[in-house]
């Protein structure tokens, strides 16, 4: 092992070397910049493109910094931003530095801003990125490219079969997530039994145009925002043009009998249709998965059952979107639904053979419209729909139900400019929302059959739902040539609902943002921002020994940060120093026989990100970023249970004419688990995982592709709170596919 690891680090270097100075011995004629105008969008906040337009460059790993240039044109708020450049133009590393630090987002504000001007830590995943690495899900480049945040195929309390399991800054509680997901800058794909950011869905990359997130609070954004991700899809941004995707997924541990295990198809499209722009996509995929790896983590799975049953797989899944756009900008109506049926696994902490009869089911649309009557009043509108079911195996009886829940709302915001010792953005607005669980379903097994009950005592949780009123207020103010930003905004929610209680949520921020010289940025800010309970949480009794509690109020989270940024050159450093606090925090405490949600006690973290990347040219950068993250569970007095302190991300990206190269990989220090996890406690270790991949473009954007998922093999348990039990990351896999992505889309 050794002598491998020298060898490919050797050639790597060689290739990295080669990259820097591809001329080698003779000198060539400087190469001429080709530009891919990306057609601008008719929004009527959009300026008309300049006569010349600037380069179009391509978007790497964004970072948190301060604003070194004018603040871009007014965009549409939340949906598309920037439109991402085709890469390929050999561009200035200077020009390449400023045009990543103007890319708008929508995360941070609820308004376009750049990156450099929005506050808090932003980082942004664009699609080249994606591309670059050739990621297949969400939870690849999450823990790639975001310092500090860890996201495993699971939930640590109860070994939910989810693919995006997200902890982020050292935060943990028992059902839920401090999480908030939204999609195109509006409708959110949290689901309220258990305040959850995915019920059962799986998070493809083919249609993500890039992926926004706000490690910082934004509470602008409401409940839940302590963790933001914006997840903006791209089929919006095609013109008269289509994209195709088609890749397998292989195996070494179990080739024969199976052959491909894994297969996935994706149409994207986009045309205008007179004063209309119709776009959409179409996605299917399946997965046999692989079995459970890990002899010390299948807690004595039954030897009358072939241990190959025991698999991560997906049974069946698709995705469809649908977008439709006045030319003009001034209507937006879009549409996505996503099905996604896996093996049971290990799902309630029971382990289930991947039968036919078992199974981890979701399914979720979500639709939104917005109206834009003039150029700064919105008047949106959305909803989301979602059902859950589960069946598992309990001691060889079938158990299980279902339960669908629903978010619906409508909001509108008005944004007032003016200038008055500076320039002044005041963004204010209103909602209402309504959500809740409006049906479930228990299944009880007769010996040959389900039988289903409506009986409120068996369900997962209790159909109820819960009123939102929400009004909020969020200012930008620029001084000093727009190199002083101040920025500062509130929100009040007040929850009627789950229960006979009615609770008021304020929040809110302030930030100051300093760019002293152009090669150093400064950003310092204070937010809070609250978790509302969800319904089981608060009404829960079917889950024997969890029951909920009408007198838990929300979570509530303070952070403090600051946020220093350098750039010179090809090179750019941040660094960002934080420390959180997280009051009410709910928990399940033992109450005799049972275990009652509580709000118990604070966790107090202290943390220090740091991300670099060094650019040779335009498509060659490697990046290095980390975090150590001191979580302390104060009312128990030990550091955070299963979350690592040590988080290191990093990889390289080598691109020569149509051949591209990259490697990547993340760490993961070994998890501090309860002293009544023996087991799991001997068992698992460190987390460490290496991705390759190789594509080279031969024509008209028709590019093949092969990537290595784990290339050492590494075995990479995540541990469960019943000991014996742990969900084991994949083993090698790989990929072998093919995209077509015309030039001018």
């Amino acid at each position: 092992m050794p002598q491998r690891s020298v060898g490919s680090t050797t050639v790597l270097a060689v290739v990295l070397a080669w990259a820097m100075n591809p001329q080698g011995v003779r000198a060539q004629p400087a190469p001429t910049a080709t530009l891919n105008v990306v057609p601008l969008s008719t929004d009527p906040d959009v300026e008309p493109p300049p006569a010349a337009p600037k380069p179009v460059l391509p978007s790497l790993p964004s970072l948190p910094s301060l604003p070194s240039l004018p603040s871009p044109p007014d965009r549409q708020i939340g949906a598309k931003g920037v439109s991402e450049p085709e890469v390929g133009a050999e561009l200035g590393l200077f020009a390449l530095e400023s045009e990543i630090a103007k890319l708008s987002v929508s995360v941070a504000s609820k308004r376009e801003e750049s990156v450099d001007e929005a506050p808090g830590s932003i980082v942004v995943i664009s699609k080249q990125q994606i591309q670059d690495m050739n990621a297949r899900t969400l939870r690849e480049v999450l823990n790639v490219f975001v310092p500090g945040m860890d996201v495993v195929p699971t939930y640590f309390r109860y070994g939910d079969r989810v693919n995006e399991g997200i902890y982020s800054r050292g935060l943990l509680s028992d059902f839920s997530q401090q999480v908030l997901i939204l999609w195109n800058g509006q409708t959110k794909w949290n689901e309220t039994t258990f305040a959850s950011p995915f019920v059962a869905v799986q998070f493809n990359l083919e249609n993500i145009e890039r992926i926004e997130i706000s490690r910082s609070p934004s509470p602008i954004q409401g409940g839940a925002a302590i963790t933001v991700i914006n997840l903006v899809t791209r089929e919006q941004f095609l013109r008269n043009s289509a994209e195709g995707h088609l890749s397998f997924s292989f195996n070494d541990r179990d080739p024969v009998g199976r052959g491909v295990q894994g297969f996935r198809a994706t149409g994207i499209f986009g045309f205008d249709l007179g004063k209309l722009r119709a776009s959409g996509s179409v996605q299917y995929h399946r997965d046999s998965g692989q079995a459970h790896r890990d002899p010390n983590g299948r807690a004595g799975f039954s030897d009358q059952l072939d241990l190959d049953t025991l698999r991560d797989g997906i049974k069946n899944a698709a995705n469809f979107t649908l977008s439709l756009e006045s030319q003009d900008g001034r209507f937006l109506f879009q549409n996505w639904l996503q099905y996604t049926s896996s093996d049971a696994f290990l799902s309630g902490q029971v382990l289930s053979p991947n039968i036919d009869l078992y199974k981890y089911e979701g399914t979720q649309w979500l639709s939104s419209l917005r109206i834009r009557p003039f150029r700064t009043l919105q008047i949106m509108a959305g909803s989301m729909l979602a059902r859950w079911a589960n069946v598992v195996d309990v001691a060889g009886t079938p158990v299980g139900g279902d339960e669908s829940n629903y978010n619906v709302y409508v909001e509108t915001n008005y944004e007032f400019k003016f200038q008055a010792a500076g320039k002044h953005s005041l963004l204010t607005g209103l909602r209402y929302e309504r959500e809740g669980q409006y049906a479930g379903t228990a299944f009880l097994w007769n010996g040959q059959s389900f039988n289903y009950s409506s009986d409120p005592a068996l369900l997962f949780a209790p159909n109820a739902d819960r009123d939102i009123f929400s009004a909020y207020a969020d200012e930008a103010w620029r001084l000093i040539d727009n190199r002083l930003h101040l920025t500062g905004g509130v929100r009040f929610d007040v929850y009627r609902g789950f229960g006979s209680q009615t609770e008021l949520g304020p929040s809110g921020r302030v930030a100051l943002l300093f760019n002293p010289w152009r090669a150093l940025g400064i950003k310092l800010l204070y937010s809070t921002a609250i978790r509302p309970p969800s319904i089981y949480e608060r009404l829960g009794t079917a889950l024997v020994p969890l029951r909920g509690s009408q007198d838990i109020t929300s979570e509530r989270i303070h952070t403090i940060e600051l946020s220093l940024t350098g750039r010179v050159k090809g090179f750019s450093l941040v660094l960002t120093p934080f420390f959180e606090w997280f009051e009410n925090k709910i928990e399940y405490v033992r109450d005799g026989s049972s275990f009652t949600a509580s709000n118990n006690g604070v966790t107090r973290v202290l943390g220090m990100d740091v991300d670099a990347r060094y650019h040779f040219n335009p498509g060659t950068y490697l990046f290095v970023n980390g975090s150590y993250v001191h979580s302390y569970d104060v009312q128990n007095s030990n550091q955070t249970y299963f979350l690592p302190s040590t988080y290191v991300n990093g990889g390289v990206n080598v691109r020569w004419k149509g051949l591209n190269f990259n490697t990547n990989g993340y760490f993961r220090d070994k998890r501090p688990l309860p002293e009544n996890l023996v087991l799991n406690t001997a068992n698992t270790g460190f987390h460490f995982m290496w991705n390759a991949s190789l594509a080279y473009t031969l024509w008209g954007g028709l590019t093949p592709f092969f990537s290595v998922e784990n290339l050492t093999d590494q075995l990479n348990s995540i541990p469960l709170s019943t000991d014996g039990l742990t969900v084991p990351m994949r083993g090698r896999t790989f990929h072998l596919g093919l995209r077509y992505t015309p030039s001018k889309s």
